[in-house]
């Protein structure tokens, strides 16, 4: 819904009008400190509108993802507190606004920026991955994981948007631990839909197929193809987290036991359980 009094240029839904196109995107963040801060920042048109929780792990995150942020911003929330997300169409030919709003508003007219924050924040993943993953640990796990995964798909001569990776891959997303391959989830049976089985150097690549999804039933199998149960960061497309625990009980190896108590004691933050799981997976063969 338009904000009242806004110019009659303003499109009201994100398609054409008049014979004219919609205008750029606009991501507008705000942390929410009281309900006097939720108007709309500029005359647009709502198109998603998300109020979401944030850890503050995950707060001090986001901060580094969008440095520099507003003055008045926190630079650390000792407890979950709440962010409002609001994703706008811009009038057609209107000028890219000020990065920085009255009443504490952020706004990402960037694109680039936009959809990089978009994934973050506004992906019902994408918020547990902002929130749970230990992202000091996967940054220190891993600085150049998502260069990696891009490096074995293009020797593979598979495009991102191909490439849905599995549970293996997400546990050093989240910094769980070091993926032991890489894995890619297909429900395409027979012979790989794209990535070489041949030699690549570092971690491996490798293919689950419909084999393996034959642990879920046709409703979950179903559900790995719903980019709802998908998680992306920097660009590239993970199965989430629940649904990576899912397959894991089913499976049920000794492996995924030891996996599912790791991402347990990620979601309570019970460091030492995680640590400790993390000296057994080292020790076993």
């Amino acid at each position: 819904m338009a904000q009242s009094g806004a110019p009659s240029a303003v499109v009201t839904a994100p398609r054409e009008r008049d014979g004219t196109q919609e205008g750029p995107g606009l991501l507008a963040l705000i942390p929410m400190e009281d309900a006097w801060n939720s108007e709309m920042v500029l005359p647009g048109v709502v198109i998603e509108r998300q109020e979401m929780s944030l850890s503050p792990g995950g707060w001090q995150y986001l901060l580094r993802c969008l440095d520099p942020v507003p003055p008045g911003w926190p630079r650390s929330r000792p407890h979950k507190a709440p962010l409002l997300v609001k994703r706008l169409v811009m009038a057609v030919g209107m000028r890219p606004p000020a990065r920085l709003a009255q009443k504490g508003w952020l706004l990402l007219s960037c694109p680039r920026e936009r959809e990089r924050i978009a994934e973050l924040v506004l992906t019902p993943g994408g918020r547990h991955f902002l929130n749970h993953a230990l992202h000091a640990r996967r940054a220190k796990l891993a600085p150049d994981f998502s260069a990696e995964l891009r490096g074995l798909l293009t020797r593979a001569g598979v495009t991102p948007q191909e490439v849905l990776f599995g549970p293996e891959t997400l546990m050093q997303l989240y910094g769980l631990r070091k993926a032991r391959y890489i894995d890619v989830l297909t429900r395409v049976p027979g012979p790989s839909p794209g990535p070489s089985p041949g030699p690549s150097p570092g971690v491996p690549l490798r293919v689950i197929g419909s084999d393996e999804l034959g642990h879920f039933s046709t409703d979950s199998a179903r559900r790995l193809e719903d980019a709802r149960h998908h998680v992306v960061s920097d660009g590239l497309t993970f199965v989430s987290f629940g649904m990576a625990r899912a397959f894991k009980r089913h499976r049920g190896v000794w492996r995924d036991r030891l996996d599912l108590s790791m991402m347990r004691s990620l979601e309570r933050r019970h460091r030492w359980r995680l640590h400790l799981a993390l000296l057994v997976d080292r020790m076993l063969p």
